[in-house]
């Protein structure tokens, strides 16, 4: 699905595994397996800092007060200068 709760009835399981089975990144992380440049070990080890680095956005996230309303939009729409 395309957020947290889409069922996603859009597509059939057929469909969805098929993609899963094209994912570029296991097919890279294969490859790599393949190649001998990457071991199990490495890769837990970079999946391990890369859910580290995402848990401490979400915490950063969570922790920050709100913007206030005339900043809600800054960076969202271009602008000329």
């Amino acid at each position: 699905g395309h957020y947290e709760g889409d069922t996603a009835h859009y597509r059939s399981k057929e469909e969805v595994d098929e993609w899963k089975g094209k994912d570029p990144i296991i097919r890279l992380e294969r490859q790599l397996m393949q190649d001998g440049v990457l071991t199990d070990g490495t890769l837990d080890e970079i999946k391990a800092r890369v859910w580290k680095v995402v848990d401490d956005a979400t915490k950063f996230a969570v922790a920050s007060r709100y913007p206030s309303k005339e900043d809600a939009t800054n960076h969202v729409f271009a602008t000329d200068h």
